[in-house]
C-alpha cells in the first residue's frame, strides 16, 4: 500500500495512518496523545519503550540511523512526523549529533520519498535562527531569518541546521512542513532536556543565582499541537515557530516562585562570568566526569543574545494554542515532583509542589 492510500474503518471512514520518529519522547508522547485522540492509526519508530502504551498505537523498536528499520515503519504511512533527535547541547559523544540529527534524516526522508509519503512534518529548532554573535542581526526573529552553519552556537544547533536543510531538500519531492520550537516545558519529560532541567534546579534549590536573559517557552502540548496543525493546514515548504510566551528570567523566576511557594534566586550573574563558568564547567565535563554540564557553553552563549520570537505566523495560518504561563510552570513542578524529581536542601521530597 502507498503512502497516499488509506485504511478504512469499521465503518468504511477512511483512517489517517501516521508515523512518530521519537514518538516515546518528550514532544513525541504529547503528539502520539493528539493523533490518536483525532483518531489517526499511529505507528512510532523509536530506540526506546514508551512512559505508557496506548492499545491502539504499533510500536516499533528502532533507530532512524537504521535503514531497513525506517523502511519497516514507514511501510503504508499517509503522515510522517519526524521528531527524533539528540535534544541535548551537550553530550559526552558529539559525533552523535551527526549520526542521529542530521544521517538519521537523511534516511528518514529517503525512505519517505520511496514510500511516497503524503506530507511530512519535519521538528526544527528555533536555536537555528541564533547566531552566536549578532551585533547587526534583529532582536525580534521570526521565520524568515536566515543563518549560516558557522555562525550558530554549538553541535546540537549545527546539526537541527544541517537536518533542516536535508528536510528541505526533499521538498520538491515531498509536501515537507517544518515546525521550530522555542524551549518546550511541561510534564512528562523523562530525559530532562535542558529546560527541564534548569527547571528543576531552580525548584530544588540547586541554581542560587541566575544570569540575565530573554526566555522563549511553549508549552510542550502546544508544541504537539502545532505539529498535527502544521500537517493538517501548514503550507508545503514553508517553516513555523513555535513559540508562546517570551519573558526574561527575573520574570519567569517570579512565575516559578508564585507557582511553588518556594524562593528562588536573587542573585543575578554578570553575563560575562557566565559565560566563564560555563566554559570552566563544560571543559571539566569534557576531560573529566563525562556528565552533562549544569549550564553548557553553547546555551549561555545563546542565552547572551536577547532575542524574541515571533510566532504570529504560526497562530494566523496554523491556529497554534498558547496555555497560560503559570499552568505549564505548574503542570510541569508537578510532574517532576511525582516523578522524584525535585528534592529540598536536606534531600527531602517536593512531590507536593504544583500539585494544588
Amino acid at each position: 500500500m502507498s503512502g497516499a492510500d488509506r485504511l478504512s474503518g469499521n465503518e468504511g471512514v477512511p483512517v489517517t495512518v501516521s508515523l512518530v520518529t521519537g514518538g516515546n519522547g518528550f514532544i513525541g508522547q504529547h503528539l502520539v496523545d493528539r493523533l490518536t485522540a483525532d483518531g489517526d492509526t499511529v505507528r512510532v519508530l523509536d530506540i526506546e519503550p514508551p512512559a505508557k502504551r496506548h492499545a491502539k498505537v504499533e510500536y516499533v523498536e528502532g533507530s532512524v540511523t537504521d535503514a531497513n528499520a525506517v523502511r519497516e515503519a514507514i511501510d503504508g504511512v499517509h503522515h510522517l512526523y519526524h521528531i527524533a533527535a539528540i535534544p541535548h547541547l551537550w553530550i559526552p559523544n558529539p559525533a552523535l549529533f551527526q549520526n542521529v540529527n542530521v544521517a538519521g534524516t537523511e534516511i528518514v526522508f529517503e525512505e519517505a520519498a520511496r514510500a511516497q509519503v503524503a506530507r511530512v512534518v519535519h521538528t526544527s529548532s528555533a536555536t537555528v535562527l541564533i547566531e552566536r554573535r549578532g551585533d547587526h542581526a534583529p532582536t525580534t526573529l521570526n521565520e524568515e531569518h536566515r543563518t549560516r552553519e558557522q555562525d550558530l552556537a554549538g553541535h546540537y544547533a549545527r546539526s537541527k541546521w544541517r537536518a533542516e536543510n536535508v528536510a528541505r531538500s526533499y521538498a520538491d519531492r515531498l509536501e515537507v512542513v517544518i515546525v521550530m520550537p522555542t524551549l518546550p516545558l511541561g510534564p512528562g519529560d523523562r530525559h530532562l532536556t535542558p529546560p527541564s532541567r534548569m527547571l528543576r534546579d531552580f525548584v530544588s534549590g540547586t541554581n542560587r543565582a541566575y544570569a540575565d536573559c530573554i526566555l522563549n517557552i511553549v508549552d510542550v502540548r502546544d508544541v504537539a499541537a502545532g505539529h498535527h496543525l502544521a500537517c493538517r493546514s501548514g503550507r508545503s515548504g514553508e517553516r513555523y515557530l513555535l513559540n508562546s510566551h517570551s519573558l526574561t528570567m527575573a520574570s519567569f523566576l517570579e512565575c516559578l516562585e508564585g507557582v511553588t511557594d518556594r524562593p528562588m534566586p536573587k542573585w543575578k550573574v554578570p553575563g560575562g562570568l557566565a559565560l566563564a563558568a560555563s566554559a570552566v564547567l563544560e571543559l571539566w565535563s569534557n576531560l573529566v566526569s563525562r556528565q552533562a554540564p549544569v549550564a553548557p557553553l553553547a546555551g549561555t552563549r545563546m542565552s547572551r543574545r536577547p532575542i524574541t520570537f515571533d510566532s504570529a505566523k504560526a497562530e494566523r495560518e496554523l491556529g497554534l494554542p498558547s496555555r497560560p504561563l503559570v499552568d505549564t510552570l505548574t503542570d510541569a513542578v508537578a510532574w517532576l515532583g511525582r516523578e522524584g524529581h525535585l528534592k529540598d536542601d536536606r534531600g527531602e521530597s517536593l512531590i507536593a509542589l504544583g500539585d494544588g
